[in-house]
C-alpha cells in the first residue's frame, strides 16, 4: 500500500510539474512585444523665479522635462501637485541643487488635474515641458 502512495504521490509530481512547463512555455509565447514610444510635448512654460503653474489634465502617464540656465549660486526645486478632494498633494518633485544639474525628467504615473510649483532664486531661469506618450507606428 506504501509503495501504491508513492507511485501515485510521484505521478501527481510528475504532472504538475510538466502542467507548470506548460503554462510557462504558453505564457512566454503569448507575451506581445514591448511597444515603442516618443515623447510628445503638450505644454512648455519657461520662466524665472517662483511660480505655479495653471492646473492643467492629464489622462495618461507622463513626465515633466525640465531645463535651467545655472547660475553660480541658483536653486532650482520644482513639485507636481495632484489635485485631491481637499487641495492639492504632492506625488513627484526634483532639485537641481542637490544634484549639480541643468536638466532633468520627472516622471509621473498618476493621471488627473496637476499644478507645478517651480522655486527658483537668484533669476534663475527655468523651463518645463509638459510631455505625454505617443506610441510610434509599428
Amino acid at each position: 500500500m506504501m509503495k501504491k502512495n508513492m507511485e501515485i504521490a510521484l505521478t501527481l509530481l510528475l504532472v504538475i510539474a510538466l502542467v507548470g512547463v506548460a503554462v510557462v512555455a504558453y505564457v512566454a509565447g503569448r507575451n506581445p512585444p514591448t511597444q515603442s514610444f516618443t515623447w510628445q510635448v503638450a505644454a512648455q512654460i519657461s520662466g524665472t523665479g517662483n511660480q505655479d503653474t495653471t492646473e492643467f489634465s492629464m489622462n495618461n502617464p507622463w513626465r515633466v522635462a525640465w531645463s535651467i540656465q545655472k547660475q553660480s549660486d541658483s536653486f532650482f526645486f520644482l513639485a507636481v501637485y495632484i489635485k485631491n478632494g481637499t487641495g492639492y498633494s504632492p506625488i513627484a518633485e526634483a532639485d537641481a541643487t542637490e544634484t549639480n544639474t541643468t536638466q532633468g525628467f520627472v516622471p509621473v504615473s498618476y493621471t488627473g488635474s496637476f499644478v507645478i510649483r517651480v522655486i527658483a532664486m537668484n533669476e534663475t531661469e527655468w523651463t518645463l515641458q509638459i510631455q505625454e506618450p505617443v506610441v510610434k507606428p509599428a
